[in-house]
C-alpha cells in the first residue's frame, strides 16, 4: 500500500507540473519582463483604492460578512459595473495580525479594509459613479454598513516591479 501511494503522490505531483505549463499562456517567445522594464511601466489603467470604515454600532464581524455576502453580491449583479469594473477587490482586515502587529509597534491603521476598483480610466469611473446603478443601489446598501465619511480614496497608476504570483513575470 505504501508502494501505491508513493506512486500515486508522484502521478498525481507529475499531472501537476504538468498541467501547470499546459495551462500557462505567456504569449511571445520569451515573455518575462527584466526589473527594469517592470519598472519603467506604469498601467494605463486607474486603480481606485478606498480605505473603509464600518458604520459606528457595526461590529466587525457584522461588517466583515455584510461586505463579502452582501454588499459584494450586490456589486457582481448590477450589469453596468459588473461590466466595466475590470476587477473588484475587497481586503478585509486580519484582527488576530493586526493585534500581533500593533504589539509590536507597527502603526496599524484604524480603518476595517481597502476596497480596490480597477478601471480603464478616470471618465470611465466618473461614469460609473454618477450612473443610476451606483447612485440608486451602492450608495444606499453601503450606508447599512460604512461610514462613508470616514472613508479615504486613492487613485492610482499600478507600478509593478514584480511579481511572483504571476508565472509570466516570475523567475
Amino acid at each position: 500500500m505504501s508502494i501505491r501511494h508513493s506512486s500515486m503522490r508522484k502521478g498525481a505531483f507529475a499531472m501537476g507540473f504538468l498541467l501547470l505549463f499546459i495551462s500557462v499562456d505567456c504569449t511571445g517567445a520569451d515573455s518575462r519582463v527584466t526589473d527594469r522594464q517592470l519598472s519603467s511601466k506604469r498601467s494605463k489603467q486607474l486603480k481606485v483604492s478606498v480605505l473603509v470604515k464600518r458604520k459606528e454600532g457595526v461590529s466587525f464581524e457584522d461588517f466583515d460578512n455584510y461586505w463579502t455576502y452582501n454588499h459584494g453580491a450586490l456589486l457582481a449583479s448590477l450589469p453596468k459595473l459588473r461590466h466595466n469594473f475590470l476587477k473588484y477587490t475587497q481586503n478585509h482586515v486580519d484582527l488576530n495580525v493586526s493585534k500581533a502587529a500593533n504589539a509590536l509597534g507597527f502603526p496599524v491603521a484604524d480603518y476595517d479594509g481597502i476596497l480596490d476598483i480597477l478601471v480603464e480610466n478616470w471618465e470611465t469611473f466618473q461614469a460609473l459613479y454618477a450612473s443610476d446603478e451606483y447612485q440608486n443601489f451602492v450608495i444606499p446598501d453601503e450606508q447599512n454598513f460604512v461610514d462613508r465619511s470616514k472613508a479615504k480614496i486613492f487613485f492610482l497608476h499600478e507600478e509593478v516591479h514584480w511579481d511572483n504570483t504571476d508565472p509570466c513575470t516570475s523567475s
